[in-house]
């Protein structure tokens, strides 16, 4: 009776070790799943990344006041007539 009980213990964890196999291959296959998916994912964003700069690059505009710079004129004029050398 004492054989029959361990030969029985023996056969499941036999079954454990089969499942616990078939569960890490599983996991395994995840992981590289996802090592793949992430590395797609930095991909993209270094792409969406990249448009977006050369978006943002290209909407620069540049507007100059030229009144300003006859006031600054006058303005380096008086300070340097008006200040003792």
């Amino acid at each position: 009776m004492l054989r029959q009980s361990v030969e029985s213990d023996i056969d499941g964890l036999h079954r454990l070790k089969e499942t616990y196999l078939q569960l890490q291959d599983s996991l395994a296959n995840d992981i590289a799943g996802l090592g793949d998916e992430t590395a797609f994912l930095k991909l993209n964003n270094n792409e969406e990344l990249k448009m977006l700069r050369q978006q943002k690059t290209q909407e620069v505009s540049l507007e100059v006041d030229l009144a300003l710079t006859s006031d600054l004129n006058a303005a380096l004029l008086r300070e340097r007539y008006t200040t003792p050398h």
